[in-house]
């Protein structure tokens, strides 16, 4: 049975992460591969956590854009596929027929040629912060879903213990008073 205090807090710590980086992001303007892949990336985890992660990442995904950014189906396949799988598999959309930009009231407009879409990044990515602080706002009416965060201390402890020293730098962190909080990573503990 899954611990719901645990995948809240996870999502907490998912929620500050992503909503920072992407808000950051788009101030800066003209960056629409971090914007992309953190969006894209963002909706798949939420999917899961909204709807489960027994469905594929085409069907959590999908469904998420659909019911809570308001993306018709076939737009959000088209997303899924083109954009979603291009970003994590490719580094890039799949398809050229598409542009990018942050300007528009919509987020596809076709080209005057019809040869190609035009992305409003911007736009997709106001999207999705209103989604994931819609599920921030009522958290405690969801039951969502724990991520499998499988054996990822073991990882992590193997990890320090194999390493090398050319590896690690052991003196970044050592005097915990010198270093800010939001110079230190937060981590994926979802034990707090």
């Amino acid at each position: 049975m899954e611990n719901q205090k645990q995948t809240e807090n996870y999502f907490n710590l998912f929620y500050d992460w992503s909503t920072k980086d992407v808000k950051k992001c788009l101030d800066l303007k003209n960056n629409a591969g971090p914007i992309l892949s953190m969006v894209v990336n963002g909706i798949d985890i939420l999917g899961g956590m909204y709807y489960g992660f027994s469905t594929g990442s085409k069907t959590r995904s999908t469904i998420f854009m659909e019911k809570k950014m308001d993306i018709p189906k076939s737009l959000a396949e088209f997303i899924y596929k083109s954009i979603r799988c291009g970003m994590v598999h490719e580094g890039m959309p799949k398809t050229a027929e598409l542009s990018f930009g942050f300007n528009g009231k919509r987020i596809f407009s076709k080209h005057s040629t019809g040869r190609y879409l035009y992305l409003n990044v911007e736009f997709f990515a106001e999207k999705y912060l209103e989604a994931i602080s819609e599920i921030k706002n009522n958290i405690d009416n969801i039951r969502l879903h724990s991520p499998a965060t499988g054996n990822s201390s073991e990882l992590f402890n193997n990890a320090m213990k194999d390493a090398q020293n050319e590896w690690i730098d052991d003196t970044v962190f050592q005097d915990s008073e010198s270093s800010s909080s939001s110079d230190r990573s937060q981590g994926s503990s979802i034990n707090s």
